[in-house]
């Protein structure tokens, strides 16, 4: 029960910022943006979660888990209501980071909820579970988000979005309980451990590299397949947002079945899989710069695949990695300041892709230089050590 009611918020919320790539050329025919402007809208994502992580790391560490998961869903909701009213692109920018941050709270508060809940022996395959929250989110939003545009705009799409993810915040709130014998944390006395601890493990700086390379990849491509295949190879708006749909689908299995991987095969190990994962995206990126106009769908659905298996597959070891290293007293913390490391690429890759696109007048370059970024960046996960709750 408590699984299923944290990975409903999850999915609830994501549904607002994962519909942004869908969304993306109703707000591009909107504003009358370029490619590297459509980057924007990412960066607008990214700055919210930037801002807000590690204090929201903290605050899940201080006032419990079960608190912040409700306020994540009330802090998307309202400001996603709020772009009804937005009539500039500066301003819908504004709120777009707004609504981030309120989707920002919940991967640590979920998180720290499986820490608690359930054994390294099993961690891995629930973690998995409670991230598919995120691609089925994103399966949602590819599917519903677009006709329900062309019917009520853009604006009325994400509205209705945000009344989605406020009740996903009370249901999950009305639903929690905290697992036998570990009491919440009390206001007022924290038991944190602090900065300094975490900010001095080698480790941490380590995955957080590896999370840097992995969440290029998986705003890039959800922020730019749709763009991509519509405009170079040709398909329609609703066929493009479809190629999303299925690479989010074929993420909610591969998540669960990263995490089945590293508790049964590896051994609670989580790094062989991730370094899998890795290597799978680096070549899916190259494999995509290779497509051009005319080509057979089925090639054009396979790198989709490969990579919503691992671009958008990738996040459940990642966040299991960090709980793990730091322990759930501190869990929250060190997931805020990872996430903050990684979500710096999201402020900087997209745009950079998109600009890259514009100079070239192709994807071609941009889809190149994204998979040898991730194949660089990744690299430091083979100089972590195996590591123990």
């Amino acid at each position: 029960m408590i699984l299923a009611a944290t990975t409903g918020a999850q999915a609830t919320v994501s549904v607002l910022t994962q519909g942004i790539a869908p969304l993306a050329p109703f707000l591009q025919n909107d504003y009358s943006l370029n490619r590297a402007q459509v980057g924007f809208l990412n960066l607008a994502i990214g700055a919210g979660s930037y801002a807000s992580l590690i204090l929201a790391g903290r605050l899940i560490d201080q006032l419990g888990e079960r608190r912040m998961l409700l306020a994540s869903g009330l802090i998307a909701g309202s400001f996603a209501a709020l772009l009804l009213a937005s009539r500039s692109f500066i301003g819908t920018l504004a709120l777009i980071a707004l609504t981030s941050v309120g989707v920002t709270v919940n991967t640590p508060a979920g998180s720290k909820v499986v820490m608690a809940w359930f054994s390294r022996r099993v961690r891995g395959t629930a973690m998995g579970v409670r991230q598919v929250g995120i691609p089925v989110g994103g399966v949602v939003a590819s599917l519903t988000l677009p006709p329900l545009a062309l019917a009520l705009g853009w604006r009325g799409a994400e509205a209705v979005a945000g009344a989605l993810a406020v009740l996903g915040g009370v249901l999950c709130f009305a639903l929690y309980r905290h697992p036998p014998g570990l009491e919440p944390a009390k206001p007022g006395l924290p038991r944190v451990v602090s900065f300094g601890t975490i900010l001095r493990n080698r480790n941490l700086w380590l995955i957080s590299l590896y999370g840097v390379g992995m969440i290029s990849a998986q705003f890039a491509f959800s922020l730019y397949i749709v763009l991509f295949a519509h405009e170079r190879l040709g398909l329609d708006v609703v066929s493009s947002g479809a190629l999303l749909a299925l690479a989010q689908g074929v993420a909610i299995g591969a998540r669960i079945g990263w995490g089945w991987l590293s508790d049964r095969v590896f051994g609670g190990d989580r790094r062989p899989a991730m370094a899998i994962i890795a290597a799978i995206c680096g070549v899916s990126s190259f494999w995509l710069a290779s497509l051009q106009p005319g080509v057979p769908f089925w090639l054009v659905v396979l790198p989709v695949l490969t990579m919503g298996i691992s671009a958008i597959g990738w996040n459940g070891l990642y966040i299991t990695s960090i709980s793990e290293l730091a322990g759930v007293q501190a869990a929250g913390t060190a997931l805020g300041v990872s996430m903050t490391v990684s979500q710096s690429a999201v402020i900087v890759v997209p745009p950079l892709f998109g600009l890259l696109a514009d100079a070239a007048g192709a994807y071609q370059p941009a889809w190149l230089a994204l998979g040898i970024f991730v194949l660089v960046a990744t690299a430091a996960i083979y100089r972590t050590p195996r590591w123990h709750e």
